[in-house]
């Protein structure tokens, strides 16, 4: 699992092109088979050495081959040597770092090798280098090179198959060899590319990302050769590397100056050169871009000035002369520019350095300027310096433009977090925080008590750090609702007084982990050193400061203007900012989009038929010019307005056009035309150049909105028409499913190959190897882990292991129960051990714990769940791992956990755990805790003293066995970090990988939406893509730095749409905002300046009374459209605008800067709940509300709300006016929340924010407010005045019934609102249905209710009877039938019955009881009206039972045939094992075959103790569990420390079976204790004396009896085995029960015991212990009879053996021919019982042989004769019970007389078949005498069903009556089976049928050559004539058709036709 780690990657110290950062030495693991490749390594065995190369190949597996080759002569002579070079060499198997980077990135191919260098194929294959040979076979065997610091290169097989593509490189895990070469060498022979190859080749690098797979790598070896640079290289590399070096790229620049490349001497002599003659224009552009090259150097912090200040100061020198001839343009790098770099270098960047062109200093200290604070940056007060903006003129430059829109982009997000850093650095200073008052500040929200967990990753975030905060004082906070701790969020970690900041995003948030305070981090800076050292410090005290602002909205932007900022920086004549022209210096003349010109000066002509919607003229407008306006349709054919059209064409004529529209004048309508018309128009071509449009919202919600109206456009269909999806849509999911198609994850699932996926499928390897991992470290620290895993993994020394198996190989137990039962035993935690003395007074787990074995509780989720969050990857969830299969992998390597012994399903516990009780088990599971916590590991030392891990004490086991455990974690630990590494890899690939993916996808699609956060955070994309449209909806609501960062170069028209007098871009700095404007928009602020716009003043939305609040307030004018003056009047108000005034204040909860109003939270769900009433439906309402606390309590209120008819399946919105923009619908509800004293109202004074408010309503608008408070804002007031002065403000809402109009309604509070219940008033409802009833409810608001069927009593006359109806009515169905109730008479019984009045008597039957008499006597139970049946009558009847006699209760139509009735008269009789039997007659067959017994088992077993084991009888016996009683003297008195079912251990101490000293034969046993003795009984008198002081009546070498001759004389010489009595009787006395017999006597009855044991066998299972003959107590113990003993010990050890295989169902293993048996078994009772319904799945093996044996005896020897006889049914009938029973028998034993009992009941079948047969015979003859007759009638009838079990002799008779009666009455018939009958016809082989006859009695015979009768003879059977004459049959005998089928003879006519197959 963690073993041998030698086949890892090769650590590199350089950086990874695959990684985001620079891996750091100390991050190594210590793997002693890698090293660093910038390390040398010292040469080994000879290997290589500087004159030589040695080449490894494999010819055959084992048997390696070194080809060496010298310098000179390239000579090949062969050596074998070690395979092994160095310790750069893996042991074996394949290593990752030998592949070539194509082999690491499947899917891609590159041209080149790494490093720049090629080998020959044919060297490597043992070839001499032939220069001739070109051929393209030369290049198929390419090698990798990597460079070694010591001028080395490792080559690497680079494989070249079709596999590579699959990510599987096959011949490189076959040969993965490592050859070693000097690099002169390939040199001299051209094997490497050449260096002008190479740089030729990156002449078009213009970016970092221009590189293929690994040439960057080989671009950076370039820079650290020895090798010299060509005039032309040195052009080449400065070109190359002013175009790198435009972004920042720290990596390159220190690779620059560690290969001291400026201090080349061919770069100085160039130079020195180039000051000493003229100047060509190459030169000049060499000087430029060396010197953009030194100005990058110069941004980078680590860039000294001794490695550039000889190479700047001949620049500076050059550039000066280059001046003074005028030479260079006026925006070129200037000399003194570059001398203020030289002084900024030497000075050590940390004076001031004064700059000739302050905006340059401007641009260095932005590009240099730390996003995220610093506390030397708080405590010193580093602010930005920023002047005030003016927002009405232009700025001075795009530097001067730049510079301000960053800081103060910068300062709105890092401004409220920096004071609220420096708040709280003064409060942990203060006083507040010594009085533990809890730290609150409007900017930041502090989590306190922070502890840093550990490392773990996450895809698209790498590998990030898991904290876990205190949640004391956030219990109330819901985590699910609130914008705390979000998602890419930014979060500062400190201590003490905050000198360390450390900044993290938040990279995963799940709400389970959250309420535990649980949360991953990635760290900004991956610092994860100052991390540690934080945890040293502070770990359980650091704090972590949230910022409320969300930096993610920032943090891109900012990075993208930095960008910016430093190309102009480097290159001043570079104008990054496109459109500056209008967007920096404010010029209104704008010019048409550059592609509305083609390259030949013609205009652009385009389709406007995509626009048209009214044909007028017919004219066709399928080529216009787009710059010729009067040819464009006319407005009234595309179907606008006047604004609409000059919007048009503002927008499609002009490369900047600025659309604003108000509310409800369809500018989004407008932006979809305008997209529509650029993507018909294929706008985004440009020479057949496809680059897609770009459309840029604030909002998803926008976005969705266009996009699904592109969907419906039909002149888009063309679009689609290949089968692809033309619009890319980049940002979060989307709830509109073909929307969602277009998203970036759905468009690589379609891209093949997706090369990503790959990637992210290792990752994801990964990430579950890891999530393992994590399991074990987890486990370990609560479990017991198995021996024998802790052996694989290195953790236990094989002594240790050895000791271990000895005593598991001595249990007779499966391996997995042995390993438990081992651990417990060596540990000493049995639940009855001593240990949990001390535990049982304390507490134990539940036994209602909430766990399981595999079942994942809750609590288990918060572990085992996917931790990848489709906010972090949104494709990863094709690759999410199933974490329970890791948790069993993990628990089947345990024996103790929480899992495994207290599982929450019991079922699913493992066996060995089920004989304790949970208690028990909750015990075990602490005590195992508490001792993995308490006790210290062992020291190797110590481990390695004892080699037997019995011998140690308990707490030395504990201590050992944590040893085991601190090395299996410390493994386990290394693993980690190699995975985490490796994950790390991994995961940058597929960043890499998809980005490259993103740009493919966008390039090919026509249309790409993106929110302008997203745009910013891929503005790598955008690059790459180049829009040349941008289309910005929603402008005004966007920041002017987003719509910066988001322009690329090659932008050529770019369309603004929005309404600057509605909502701005939301800021976090409000103080800046006051200050220096920063909520304005560009288009705002480009409006300001006069930039040319159109208003669209005719609004398509609101009734005039609402739009009439705006006007002229907001706006000057606003026409309402006509489609808007037919509006309904909302149904239930007087009013369809009104103002609800009250005068109840606000709150506010503890947590939050917003504001909430219960009264209006109230009064807006009551209102909301009377407008459903009226018959609106949800979705045409909204709430809104001005703060977010409000609608969260408006929420709360509305779940307590009545449900009505909708509310299932409709949901109502209910969100913040902010939220709401660009929105609208049929009715709004509006809660402005804000009443106080002070007349406080934030954010309401916005008059954007109040013109979204008023503008969302299109029919009806409902204002709930504390106007007193609102009126302090000026344009508030103005609109409360007006809707005062219109009679819509008061204090009381008017509610008018739509029943009862002159009905009003007035409302003040919620409550009010039950004066109108269901919608409408007090009064009656009065309405009357189709029915003539009225509604008698209160008047209620939705007419649909009247649509239900009447509730109230018909009273129809429904009949001529004049009976009414009763029923509900439900008009407008009938009243149906009359169901009056009528004495009705049947006509022909007379029978009265009441019915309904419209029933016809003769259609139903009379249902009273018939009174008519059966021919049996009984009377009919059927009803009257009913037939009657005479053969079904059901009366029960007693009748005897014709098989057992007794007498049963019986329908009367079954007395004809009563053997298909079962007796069911109880059994009683006694079985074997003692219990009473609980079948039936018929299932015991009248007492001869018993049914399972179900009792309890009360059996003694073999070992002398009864069975306690709860068991059915019917099953064997488990192993005895009680004690085992054996033992030898050596035990002592703990005997056996087996239990008594386990096998014993033998004694292997030597015998102590030794004669007395004293005595003359002196016999002693040299064998050991559990051996059989060598030596032979003594009989000599022992000489000992007792206690008594006489002598010892027993023998040399026993015990000494207790009892004396003289003392107990008469006890002793009773006689019990016959010589006890005689003078000279010598005794023994047994150890176990105290006995004492005369030792002659005592010898022969143990001989004969032994010799009984002797003759039975352990399948017999006879055997028992030889037992006292006195007392029947097991003898176990005598030195003079061990032999006997130990024999009899050993019988029974083989007996319990072959029970536990009984038990097993191991006795006998089926051999092929039984499978045939038992298959052809089966087949056979198909044909006997076709609906069999037996499952035939016999453990039993008797059974089954019993089975096998019944079924095809019956079928071969009666079947087909059975068929034919009239006792047919019977005989099936028994044969059925005797099946039934068989089945009982298929799991359970069979009893000791079970067996015979089925073989007695299976021969009496089989004989009372054989007398049936042969009554059917007799019958059939006519000369058969009558005592025959009755003698067979006789024999059939006593064994039919015999009461009892007939007597051997019966049997014995019965069977030679039979055999009497066949010899006189031979069977009629072949008499064989089927298949002999084949073999006969077969052996015979007769030509055609007819041979075979029968005589009178049925003997068959045959007649041969051509068949016919020629002669008669005598049948051998029965001495009948036989044959004939002439061809002619005797006229007695007949063609035995039943043999071969013949239905003539052979010599025949007729057999001529008929006895041959045609």
């Amino acid at each position: 699992m963690w073993g041998n780690t030698t086949n890892k990657r090769t650590r590199n110290h350089e950086y990874d092109i695959h990684s985001a950062k620079r891996r750091r030495p100390e991050e190594w693991t210590g793997n002693t088979n890698t090293q660093r490749r910038d390390i040398p390594t010292k040469p080994t065995n000879n290997v290589w050495s500087n004159n030589r190369i040695q080449i490894y190949s494999r010819e055959t597996p084992g048997s390696p081959r070194a080809t060496t080759y010298d310098n000179e002569t390239m000579s090949k002579s062969p050596t074998y040597e070690n395979h092994q070079i160095g310790r750069t060499r893996t042991t074996s198997g394949y290593n990752p770092s030998d592949l070539s980077s194509s082999d690491r990135y499947p899917g891609r191919q590159r041209n080149s090798t790494r490093n720049g260098l090629q080998y020959n194929k044919q060297l490597h294959d043992g070839e001499s280098s032939n220069s001739n040979r070109k051929s393209s076979e030369q290049f198929k065997g390419k090698r990798r090179l990597h460079m070694d610091e010591n001028d080395d290169y490792k080559v690497s097989k680079k494989d070249q198959g079709p596999k590579r593509r699959e990510g599987i490189c096959t011949s490189a895990k076959k040969n993965c060899n490592t050859l070693t070469y000097r690099v002169n060498d390939f040199r001299n022979y051209g094997f490497l590319e050449s260096r002008d190859n190479l740089l030729k080749r990156f002449e078009r690098i213009k970016n970092i990302k221009d590189f293929q797979d690994g040439e960057y790598e080989d671009f950076k070896s370039l820079l650290g050769s020895a090798e010299s640079f060509s005039k032309e290289n040195l052009w080449c590399l400065m070109k190359i590397l002013s175009h790198l070096l435009q972004e920042c790229n720290t990596e390159l620049c220190e690779k620059l100056l560690e290969n001291d490349v400026f201090n080349k001497k061919e770069l100085m002599a160039y130079i020195t050169e180039l000051l000493c003659r003229e100047l060509s224009g190459p030169d000049i552009i060499f000087l430029r871009n060396s010197s953009e090259v030194l100005i990058a150097l110069s941004l980078e912090t680590t860039t000294e000035a001794r490695k550039v200040r000889t190479f700047l100061s001949l620049l500076i020198s050059l550039t000066e002369k280059l001046e003074k001839n005028a030479m260079l343009s006026k925006k070129s790098i200037s000399s003194i520019s570059l001398k203020e770099i030289k002084g900024m270098l030497e000075s050590g960047k940390k004076g001031k350095t004064t700059f000739s062109d302050s905006l340059r200093e401007k641009l260095y200290n932005l590009v240099n300027f730390k996003i995220l604070p610093t506390s030397e940056m708080i405590r010193d007060k580093i602010l930005p310096i920023f002047e005030p903006r003016q927002l009405e003129r232009a700025s001075r430059s795009q530097t001067h433009y730049l510079v301000e829109q960053f800081y103060l982009f910068l300062e709105d997000f890092i401004g409220p977090l920096r004071e609220g850093i420096q708040n709280y650095i003064n409060f942990v200073t203060s006083d507040d925080r010594i009085s533990n008052r809890r730290f609150r500040d409007e900017n930041i929200r502090a989590y306190e008590g922070v502890h840093i967990l550990e490392r773990k990753c996450v895809p698209n975030a790498g590998v990030v750090i898991e904290v876990q905060f205190e949640t004391k004082g956030l219990k109330r906070v819901q985590w699910d609702i609130c914008n705390f701790l979000q998602y890419g969020n930014i979060v500062c970690l400190t201590y003490g007084e905050c000198n360390v900041l450390l900044y993290a995003l938040i990279a995963e948030r799940n709400i389970k982990k959250l309420n535990k305070g649980m949360i991953s981090l990635s760290l900004v800076e991956d610092d994860f050193q100052s991390v540690e050292k934080m945890m040293e410090k502070a770990n359980k005290n650091i704090v972590m400061l949230e910022s409320k602002a969300f930096y993610t909205a920032y943090r891109h932007t900012l990075e993208s203007m930095k960008s910016i900022a430093r190309k102009m920086y480097i290159n001043p004549e570079y104008a990054i900012i496109p459109f500056s022209e209008h967007i920096v210096e404010l010029k209104i003349n704008i010019m048409e989009p550059a592609y509305c010109k083609r390259k030949n000066g013609e205009d652009l002509y385009v389709n406007f038929n995509c626009l048209l919607q009214n044909d007028i003229a017919g004219k066709s407008y399928n080529s216009v010019s787009l710059m010729d306006v009067t040819e464009w349709p006319s407005p009234r054919e595309l179907g606008m307005d006047e604004q609409q059209y000059a919007a048009l064409q503002l927008c499609l004529t002009r490369k900047l056009g600025i659309l604003q529209g108000p509310p409800g004048t369809g500018k989004t309508w407008m932006g979809l035309r305008v997209v529509q018309f650029l993507l018909n128009n294929n706008c985004g071509f440009v020479d057949s150049e496809k680059r897609p449009i770009l459309l840029l919202s604030y909002t998803n919600h926008a976005l969705d909105q266009i996009f699904d109206a592109l969907f419906d456009v039909d002149s888009l269909l063309g679009l689609f028409s290949a089968g692809e999806i033309p619009f890319v849509r980049v940002g979060s999911r989307s709830n509109v499913e073909r929307i969602q198609q277009c998203t970036l994850t759905e468009h690589r699932k379609r891209m093949k190959p997706c090369n990503s996926k790959i990637y992210l499928k290792k990752a994801m390897k990964l990430k579950q190897d890891l999530f393992e991992i994590e399991l074990w470290l987890n486990k370990i620290k609560t479990s017991i882990v198995s021996p024998s895993f802790l052996f694989e993994q290195g953790c236990m020394i094989e002594n240790h292991k050895q000791s271990f198996e000895s005593i598991k190989s001595v249990c007779n137990q499966p391996t997995a129960k042995n390993d438990v039962a081992t651990v417990l035993k060596w540990l000493e935690i049995d639940a009855c051990d001593r240990h949990f003395q001390g535990l049982s007074r304390g507490t134990y787990v539940d036994d209602n714990s909430n766990t399981n074995l595999l079942g994942f509780d809750e609590d288990d989720e918060d572990i085992l769940r996917t931790r990848l969050l489709t906010r972090i990857v949104d494709d990863a969830d094709d690759f999410v791992f199933n974490e329970k299969d890791c948790l069993s992998k993990v628990l089947s390597k345990l024996i103790i956990s929480e899992e495994l012994i207290l599982p929450k399903d019991e079922r699913n516990m493992f066996p060995f755990w089920r004989s304790y009780t949970r208690q028990e088990r909750g015990k075990i599971l602490k005590h195992v805790s508490l001792r993995l916590r308490l006790d210290t590991s062992m020291s190797i030392d110590e481990e390695e003293r004892k080699q037997d891990v019995w011998t140690f004490e308990v707490d030395e086991r504990w201590r050992l066995y944590k040893a085991w455990i601190q090395k299996l974690r410390i493994k386990i630990e290394q693993r980690k970090k190699e995975l985490m590494h490796d994950f790390e890899v991994e995961n940058n690939k597929y960043m890499i990988e998809k980005q490259m993916e993103n740009t493919e996808i966008v390039s090919r699609c026509s249309l790409v939406g993106m929110t302008t956060t997203g745009a910013a955070q891929n503005i790598d994309l955008l690059r790459q893509v180049q829009p040349r449209i941008v289309v910005v909806e929603e402008a005004a609501q966007v920041f002017e730095q987003h719509i910066i960062g988001c322009l690329t170069e090659g932008l050529q028209h770019l369309i603004l749409i929005g309404d600057h007098q509605q909502l701005r871009p939301p800021i976090n700095n409000y103080k800046l905002s006051k200050s220096h404007k920063t909520d304005v928009s560009m288009m705002e602020r480009l409006v300001m300046n006069g930039m040319p716009f159109v208003c669209l003043s005719q609004q398509h939305r609101m009734r005039p009374e609402i739009s009439s609040l705006l006007t002229p307030t907001i706006y000057k004018t606003l026409k309402d459209h006509s489609s808007v003056l037919n509006y309904e009047n909302v149904r239930g108000f007087k009013h369809n605008i009104y103002f609800l005034d009250h005068t109840h204040p606000e709150s506010q909860t503890e947590f939050s800067t917003s504001h909430m109003n219960e009264f209006e939270a109230k009064m807006i769900v009551r209102l909301f709940r009377y407008l459903v009433l009226q018959g609106y439906s949800r979705t045409q309402i909204t709430i809104l509300s001005t703060y977010n606390d409000q609608v969260k309590l408006i929420r709360d209120n509305m779940k307590n709300l009545t449900e009505t008819k909708d509310s299932a399946t409709q949901r109502v919105t209910i969100t913040a006016v902010d939220n709401f923009q660009g929105e609208e619908n049929e009715i709004i509800l509006l809660s402005l929340v804000r009443g106080n004293d002070e007349k406080k109202i934030g954010h309401l004074h916005d008059i954007k924010r109040i013109c979204v408010s008023l503008s969302r309503a299109k029919q009806g608008f409902y204002v709930v407010g504390n106007f007193q408070t609102i009126r302090k804002s000026q344009t508030w007031n103005k609109i409360i005045s007006k809707a005062e002065s219109n009679g819509i403000c008061g204090p009381y809402l008017p509610l008018q019934c739509v029943n009862h109009p002159d009905t009003i309604t007035k409302v003040s509070k919620p409550d009010d609102f039950d004066n109108a219940p269901e919608g409408g008033c007090n009064e009656p409802c009065g309405f009357q249905h189709e029915c003539g009833h009225v509604c008698n409810l209160k008047c209620h608001a939705d007419r649909s209710f009247h649509d239900m069927p009447c509730k109230k009593i018909c009273d129809k006359i429904v009949c001529k009877n004049g009976h009414k109806c009763k029923k509900v009515c439900s008009h407008p169905q009938s009243c149906g039938p009359c169901n009056v109730k009528k004495l009705k008479v049947y006509p022909i019984c007379k029978h009265e019955v009441k019915v309904d009045c419209s029933v016809d008597l003769e259609t139903i039957p009379c249902q009273k009881p018939c009174d008519k008499l059966y021919p049996c006597g009984h009377r009919c139970l059927q009803n009257c009206g009913n037939i009657c049946r005479p053969d079904q009558c059901d009366v029960k009847t007693r009748a005897t039972h014709p098989r057992c006699g007794h007498e049963i209760s019986v329908q009367c139509c079954k007395l004809s045939n009563l053997n298909e009735e079962r007796c069911h008269q109880r059994c009683k009789s006694i079985l074997p094992c003692g219990h009473v039997c609980k079948g039936d007659c018929y299932s015991c067959s009248s007492g001869r075959l018993h049914v399972v017994c179900e009792e309890f088992c009360q059996r003694v077993l073999v070992c002398g103790h009864s069975c306690n084991s709860k068991h059915s009888c019917s099953t064997i016996c488990p192993p005895c569990n009680e004690r085992c009683p054996s033992g030898c003297d050596h035990l002592a008195k703990g005997g056996c420390p087996k239990k008594c079912g386990e096998k014993c251990i033998d004694c292997r101490e030597p015998c102590l079976w030794i004669c007395d000293k004293d005595c003359k034969n002196q016999y002693q046993c040299t064998k050991l204790c559990f051996e059989e003795c060598d030596r032979s009984r003594c009989n000599n008198r022992c000489k000992k004396i007792l206690s008594c002081r006489h002598r010892c009546v027993g023998l040399c070498g026993e015990p000494c009896p207790t009892l004396c001759r003289r003392c107990n004389k008469e006890e002793l010489t009773t006689i019990f085995l016959g010589n006890e009595d005689e003078p000279s009787a010598l005794y023994i006395q047994l150890a176990d029960c105290h006995h004492v017999f005369e030792f002659n006597d005592f010898d022969k009855y143990m001989e004969m015991e032994k010799e009984k044991d002797m003759n039975s066998t352990p399948e017999s299972f006879v055997i028992k212990l030889i037992r006292c003959p006195k007392c029947q107590t097991p003898i176990r113990r005598g030195r003079r009879y061990k032999d006997v003993l130990n024999q009899n010990l050993r019988n029974i050890k083989d007996v319990k053996e072959a029970i536990e295989k009984e038990r097993r169902n191991e006795l006998e293993t089926k051999t092929v021919e039984e499978n045939l048996n038992f298959a052809k078994a089966v087949k056979y009772l198909t044909s006997i019982l076709p609906n069999s319904p037996y499952k035939l799945d016999f453990s039993n093996k008797k059974a089954e042989k019993l089975f096998i044996f019944f079924v095809t005896k019956f079928h071969e020897g009666f079947l087909k004769d059975v068929k034919e006889s009239i006792d047919k049914i019977e005989i099936i009938e028994q044969f059925h019970i005797l099946l039934k029973w068989l089945m009982r028998h298929k799991h359970n034993v069979f009893a000791e007389s079970d067996v015979h009992d089925f073989s007695y009941e299976v021969d009496r079948l089989f004989l009372f078949v054989d007398f049936t047969l042969l009554m059917r015979e007799l019958e059939s003859k006519n000369q058969v005498p009558e005592e025959e007759r009755q003698l067979t009638k006789h024999q059939k009838d006593k064994l039919f069903w015999p009461n009892q079990k007939l007597s051997d002799e019966n049997l014995i008779l019965t069977r030679d009556t039979l055999k009497n009666m066949r010899d006189k009455h031979p069977r009629a018939g072949l008499g064989i089976s089927d298949e002999e009958r084949r073999m006969i016809l077969k052996a015979f082989s007769y030509s055609k049928k007819g041979h075979w006859y029968k005589c009178k009695n049925g003997h068959i015979y045959s007649i041969g050559d051509c068949g016919g009768a020629m002669i008669e003879s005598r049948c051998p059977d029965c001495n009948e004539t036989i044959g004939g004459a002439r061809h002619q049959l005797r006229s007695d005998n007949q063609v035995a058709g039943e043999m071969d089928g013949a239905t003539h003879s052979a010599w025949s006519e007729q057999a001529n036709m008929e006895n041959y197959d045609f």
